[in-house]
């Protein structure tokens, strides 16, 4: 059972390093990325991310290149297409850090955030089970029963 409970602590921990990793590094993102400057979109792109389609915009901002890929997936070409359309009447503003990486969406890491407080809750539960079935063990309080009991 204490095997058990170490795997379970290490693939908890892991999984929850890697979630923490990726929250944070987007939480610096968006926090980097506090100045603003105005876009002039030079091209409008759809491609295939796995199943879904998004939309890619290649613009420039301040004498600097950019692209960025849109959060919004669709679910067939036709539809991004359509949005394509209306994105080109819209102005734009682009989001950077004044060291070259820009976007123009920025958004607040909320799943990343949510996704590693939940493995963190879940690598806490898991280290206070393997404390609390450590010191049952090493204080005696469980018996072996495989041991045949002592005779009076």
């Amino acid at each position: 059972m204490k095997r058990v409970f170490l795997t379970l602590w290490v693939i908890s921990g892991l999984t929850g390093g890697y979630f923490g990793w990726k929250f944070f590094y987007a939480l610096y993102t968006f926090t980097s990325q506090n100045l603003t400057a105005p876009a002039r979109i030079l091209q409008w792109e759809v491609e295939e991310v796995g199943s879904r389609y998004g939309i890619r915009a290649v613009y420039e901002y301040e004498n600097s290149p950019g692209s960025s890929l849109l959060s919004e997936l669709y679910l067939n070409e036709f539809s991004a297409l359509d949005q394509v359309k209306k994105l080109a009447l819209q102005q734009h503003t682009v989001y950077h850090d004044g060291r070259g990486h820009s976007s123009l969406s920025r958004e607040f890491p909320m799943n990343s955030g949510w996704r590693f407080v939940l493995s963190a809750l879940v690598f806490i539960y898991f280290v206070t089970r393997f404390r609390s079935s450590s010191n049952s063990r090493s204080s005696g309080l469980t018996t072996n029963r495989f041991q045949k009991p002592p005779l009076a």
